[in-house]
């Protein structure tokens, strides 16, 4: 019985790290940086939006790069597939590869630290670089009557910056994926072990033995022999 229950948590930890790969693998064609408008449209409906994803065209038009992003993308990729990997060679072949899954940690730790923070800096490049295109754009139409401080400070009170949809959904997932991988490096949850372990019989029970006579409680025999005087 625990070993059953024992396998059922190693399903659902492998099943934790598969679904952190596909939030991310599908974050990477989300927007990773959202820009919305705070001054509603000339029709009243709503306000301005763009979004940019990990492959748009419009980063050439900008400073900034999603390198650092799309290279912590595939880090924290690759860790959890190697992790995946080694759960599976685990499972379905009871063979290992002696440190892999230590590795697989390793990297994938290491690639949702990177991801958390090239999210942060990719956003704040795109609003600098955003700002700067903002303010030039700006300062030619006023006549360069504004500072380029002022010009910024009005910007920052009429645009918004924000991790995209696709930023969080990747940190989510490796959130969930790193955490069943911590838990797949338990000792108690190795394949191989249980998988070798003998099945725990069940417990015998004890049989009752007969109630002794004490001297308070003499058993009693009925003496079906009447012997008879003449």
């Amino acid at each position: 019985m625990e070993n059953k229950t024992l396998k059922t948590l190693i399903y659902i930890f492998v099943g934790m790290v598969g679904f952190g790969i596909g939030l991310i693998a599908v974050s990477m064609f989300i927007s990773v940086v959202d820009f919305t408008s705070k001054v509603p449209m000339p029709s009243g409906k709503g306000t301005y939006g763009a979004s940019l994803s990990l492959f748009d065209a419009d980063w050439d038009s900008m400073d900034a790069s999603p390198a650092f992003l799309i290279v912590s993308f595939l880090v924290l990729l690759i860790g959890l597939v190697m992790m995946a990997v080694d759960a599976s060679v685990r499972q379905k072949l009871k063979k290992k590869v002696k440190g892999l899954n230590f590795v697989a940690l390793a990297i994938s730790v290491i690639g949702l630290i990177m991801l958390i923070m090239a999210a942060v800096y990719t956003r704040n490049d795109v609003e600098d670089s955003m700002m700067k295109i903002m303010v030039a754009s700006a300062k030619a139409e006023t006549g360069g009557e504004l500072s380029d401080q002022q010009i910024t400070l009005m910007l920052k009170m009429m645009v918004n910056f924000e991790m995209g949809t696709g930023a969080v959904m990747a940190i989510v997932g490796g959130v969930i994926a790193v955490l069943g991988s911590i838990m797949l490096i338990i000792p108690a949850l190795d394949p191989i072990k249980l998988a070798a372990a003998p099945a725990q019989p069940a417990t015998p029970t004890q049989p009752t033995s007969p109630a002794q006579p004490t001297a308070e409680n003499p058993t009693t025999y009925n003496n079906n022999n009447n012997d008879t005087i003449a």
